[in-house]
């Protein structure tokens, strides 16, 4: 069972992403991903993001979830 601190970090980086998606960001971000092998970049509710391709599996389940809230 998660701590409290990571329950607020895990809410506090679903309503982040969840604007991240509403704004088009994320579409964005992922095809640029997918034509380099690791992107980086500061994204304003989020702060810095270092993504890998491998990491895109994960990133797309956090969204799909972070969008049912």
């Amino acid at each position: 069972m998660p701590s409290s601190a990571e329950a607020k970090e895990r809410a506090l980086m679903a309503l982040a992403l969840r604007r991240v998606v509403e704004r088009g960001w994320l579409t964005a971000l992922l095809g640029y991903l997918i034509k380099r092998e690791e992107v980086e970049v500061r994204l304003k509710y989020i702060g810095d993001v270092r993504l890998q391709r491998d990491e895109l599996g994960a990133l797309a389940m956090s969204t799909y979830y972070a969008t049912k809230c």
